[in-house]
């Protein structure tokens, strides 16, 4: 009976049913199965994850096998959690509801676009198997300690890569950098001989538009990394880290820029008049030690942007204080702009803000993170 409806007419029915009796379903016939497929899998399942997604709870080891076979070629967005935990119980002495890390390398990914593996396990042979299967990877995110940086270079299409790992090996980021086709970089962990990272990272500095520094331990690369790089770092134009070094006051290029570190009042005018494109200035939590004399300072700061001929945009100071105060400070900027007749304001004061999908600062605060424009 079934069989005499068309495919608008299946599809209808079966939106009624769950996964588990969907994949029921396609073992009934081929054309069901590209019905399910095509009509519900395709799209609902090109972002997978193997973590909390109770739509796939019902299934069993056995079941979520098949199911995973048949959307594999559809998934273009995947993330790999943990799967110590869920694929095998030692006291057991048997898999339980989920396949170990292995299982998800064995299947082609012809649309595949960003894998995140969060799984320790996570070795190079993996890698050399995403050569093969999948051709059009650009995203990769990896955290194991397995991942020295080998074989990464091989991957086509990567254009950006994210690594945790405490066996980093400078010579094999040396390879991808050497392909010139990434463009953003964020390491994590732990470099074996730093100075051999420095040099690696020194020969891209040319090409780095943003850079968030967030290696004051020297996990990575040496303290010395950006030691007289104020040259080299010409196209960089935002820059996050905790604290400011001397490199940052010799910079001519910054749209965009977030501390924590103290400031003295001289330093801020160095940086303000030697970067006319500044744009946005983000201030850490130390901001405190300028609000004795913030009315001064403010006063002072909006002469000198008023005298940069070459400024377009308006300073946006992004405070990371309590409301009330943010009030006050923006209250002193609009005091002194009545005062001396000035209409538009140079200078604009805001509260940085709480959620932290609109500060992009907050993105990560460990290790080097790099976005690169190759000529």
């Amino acid at each position: 009976m079934l069989d005499l409806l068309n495919d608008d007419c299946l599809s209808e029915i079966f939106q009624y049913l769950n996964v588990k009796e969907q994949l029921i379903v396609t073992a009934v016939s081929e054309r069901f199965c590209d019905i399910i497929i095509e009509n519900f899998w395709r799209v609902k399942y090109s972002k997978f994850t193997t973590k909390d997604d109770a739509s796939c709870n019902e299934l069993n080891l056995a079941d979520f096998q098949i199911f995973y076979g048949y959307i594999a070629p559809h998934i273009q967005e995947l993330t790999v959690h943990s799967t110590a935990n869920i694929a095998f119980t030692s006291y057991l002495g048997r898999y339980t509801k989920r396949p170990d890390l292995a299982f998800y390398f064995h299947f082609e990914y012809p649309a595949l676009r960003v894998l995140r593996c969060y799984d320790s396990q996570f070795h190079g042979g993996y890698l050399t198997s995403l050569q093969r299967k999948c051709p059009h990877l650009e995203i990769l995110h990896l955290h194991s300690s397995y991942v020295s940086g080998e074989y990464l270079a091989e991957l086509p299409n990567l254009r950006e890569l994210y690594v945790c790992s405490n066996t980093l090996e400078a010579k094999w980021f040396d390879a991808i950098f050497t392909k010139r086709k990434l463009l953003r970089i964020h390491i994590m962990g732990e470099t074996s001989v730093k100075r051999h990272m420095d040099v690696v990272l020194k020969n891209i500095f040319p090409q780095i538009t943003e850079l968030r520094y967030y290696d004051d331990e020297a996990h990575i690369a040496t303290q010395d990394l950006f030691l007289d790089s104020a040259q080299a770092l010409r196209n960089l134009a935002k820059l996050f880290c905790r604290n400011l070094k001397d490199y940052v006051y010799s910079l001519h290029t910054l749209r965009e820029l977030y501390f924590e570190s103290h400031l003295r009042v001289d330093d801020l005018f160095m940086l303000i008049n030697n970067n006319v494109h500044l744009e946005h200035l983000y201030m850490g939590t130390n901001f405190n030690s300028l609000l004795p004399n913030a009315r001064d300072w403010l006063c002072e700061l909006t002469e000198r942007l008023r005298e940069q001929h070459d400024r377009k945009c308006v300073l946006n100071i992004h405070l990371d204080l309590p409301l009330r105060v943010v009030q006050q400070v923006r209250q002193l900027v609009e005091d002194y702009n009545f005062q001396c007749g000035y209409m538009k304001s140079v200078i604009t004061i805001s509260k940085q803000p709480v959620d932290t999908s609109k500060t992009p600062f907050l993105i990560s605060k460990t290790g080097l993170e790099f976005a690169l424009k190759w000529s």
